[in-house]
């Protein structure tokens, strides 16, 4: 399978995932647990903090590909001088969260043809500062 149609498929997974679970409104999570279910279930999963020029910061989803990089979309990149980008997190609050990797990335690669207005080929690339050891919490998609 070619680099395009890999990334594609893990675009719209990520977008059919975000689809098919939706809001949902559940109380009493065990330790280790999110309203999803347990963090080691989407290990791939990361979140993206970007500091913008304009706003405080801007909230992104993220999937890990390998030990160096994240796609994301392309509207995540607009204006943003670096992102903070959390990997096997349940929450950005905890610093002391065991399992958890923050990193900070100013490196990102936004498609050539993407165009905000239309919204077409919204896709681009972090690359993280360092090769990521992978967990049973972080993991490549």
């Amino acid at each position: 399978m070619s680099l395009q149609r890999t990334l594609l498929a893990v675009l719209l997974s990520c977008v059919a995932m975000d689809t098919l679970i939706g809001p949902q409104t559940v109380q009493g999570f065990a330790l280790g647990q999110s309203k999803y279910g347990r963090i080691e279930k989407f290990p791939y999963q990361v979140m993206l903090i970007g500091k913008q020029l304009w706003r405080k910061r801007i909230l992104c989803g993220g999937t890990l590909l390998d030990q160096r990089w994240i796609l994301t979309a392309g509207h995540c990149t607009m204006g943003v001088t670096h992102f903070d980008i959390y990997l096997g997190a349940l929450t950005i609050e905890d610093g002391a969260e065991t399992g958890r990797l923050v990193l900070r990335s100013n490196k990102f690669i936004v498609h050539e043809g993407f165009n905000p207005d239309t919204a077409a080929n919204d896709i681009a690339l972090v690359k993280l500062p360092i090769d990521v050891a992978f967990t049973a919490r972080i993991q490549p998609a």
